[in-house]
């Protein structure tokens, strides 16, 4: 799995959680699957069978104001 810090994880509308990453100079949604959670950290699939999923090594924003799917990142 992917450690991920729960200060990063979102959940939208429907229930699906999801982080946003950094790809280039914009904010990318990136749906994830929680396995389980260890302190401050979430374990998400590592699924490598979806091209656009979670990678490591993914820059995760941890906190930003107003992000949305492909706002510019200074």
């Amino acid at each position: 799995g992917i450690r991920v810090p729960k200060d990063a994880v979102h959940v939208d509308d429907d229930g699906q959680t999801y982080v946003y990453t950094v790809t280039g100079v914009q904010a990318e949604r990136k749906d994830i699957s929680i396995l389980y959670q260890v302190e401050d950290l979430y374990i998400v699939e590592n699924d490598l069978e979806d091209p656009s999923a979670l990678r490591v090594g993914d820059e995760i924003v941890v906190s930003a104001k107003n992000l949305y799917d492909g706002k510019i990142i200074k």
